[in-house]
């Protein structure tokens, strides 16, 4: 509070008490008075009681005072609060959006908008970007602060697969098939896939494991697997045997399968390939007899193909 004005003889200005500025000027002599009243004096929330009082010789005394409140010097900066530095994982080929708030207050205006640069809903690109978010009061302080949104790739491809296959074998060293994968990456959009063993490879009987696998621009790498099965000699004259199981003149087709299927047993291969030739010299011959023509066709090709496989 600040007491300013005039009086004459004698004065004194009392705030709240206390003694804040006295004026004696002799005989009827008007002069100014000023005073800077002391914080420790007021009363912040009011009321605050300012008292003169005043005498002449004459008994009759002027004075003219006015108090006036004056606001504090302002010189510090509001606070800004901003998030920890965060790390986001990428969205797209652009990088990612990242939403953030910040707050600000200030010691004599209380809370403050907080505004960043780049602003919260923005698209970040791949790397660090530093946020700065700022603030300002009544008296024209400007508060900033900052944190760092750092943008990633860690998201490997995804790779798709056939599912697991199930092939005969045509020869002793297995079979040969073909497949297709594909790969898409969530930044780096549709990219190549590489098997192993590739498609077109020579597959032995029993079970192979396919795995395919892409990598992206940021090295990582994605991966499926499935799994091919390549049935023998053995797996499929089994399967032959269920087939044939009566067809054909009384149970000769049969009896004929089970042999092969008895000299493979015992390793016996010469013995292995008479009955799978025999077997498909019979099927030939009841083509449109006894067996119709797709019967007697796939049971001549399955002995061949056996036979192939044993190594006739």
């Amino acid at each position: 509070m600040h007491i300013s004005g005039t009086v004459d003889n004698y004065s004194d200005v009392w705030v709240n008490g206390h003694l804040v500025a006295s004026k004696s000027d002799g005989y009827c002599n008007q002069g100014g008075i000023q005073a800077d009243v002391d914080d420790a004096y007021l009363n912040p929330n009011g009321p605050n009681v300012v008292a003169a009082w005043a005498a002449d010789y004459g008994f009759v005394s002027y004075f003219d005072l006015q108090a006036t409140y004056l606001a504090p010097d302002d010189a510090t900066p509001p606070d800004v609060v901003v998030p920890a530095d965060e790390t986001i994982e990428a969205t797209g080929p652009s990088g990612a959006v990242a939403t953030f708030s910040a707050t600000a207050d200030d010691a004599v205006d209380g809370s403050v908008p907080a505004s960043c640069s780049p602003a919260s809903g923005s698209s970040f690109g791949f790397g660090t970007t530093r946020v700065t978010c700022t603030a300002s009061d009544a008296a024209g302080n400007d508060g900033s602060a900052h944190f760092d949104v750092t943008v990633r790739d860690t998201t490997p491809p995804t790779v798709t697969v056939p599912g697991d296959r199930t092939l005969d074998a045509t020869g002793r060293s297995g079979a040969v098939t073909t497949f297709g994968a594909t790969a898409d990456d969530t930044v780096d959009g549709p990219l190549p896939a590489s098997c192993s063993p590739a498609s077109g490879s020579t597959f032995a009987i029993g079970d192979t494991v396919v795995t395919c696998s892409a990598r992206d621009a940021h090295g990582n790498h994605g991966r499926a697997s499935f799994r091919v099965h390549v049935a023998g000699a053995a797996a499929q004259l089994d399967a032959l045997a269920s087939f044939v199981a009566g067809l054909g003149p009384g149970n000769s087709l049969s009896a004929t399968t089970q042999s092969a299927q008895s000299a493979l047993a015992r390793d016996n291969t010469s013995a292995a390939c008479g009955s799978l030739n025999a077997l498909g010299n019979k099927a030939r011959a009841q083509s449109g007899k006894s067996l119709t023509t797709a019967q007697a066709a796939r049971i001549e090709s399955d002995a061949s193909r056996i036979g192939n496989v044993v190594g006739c």
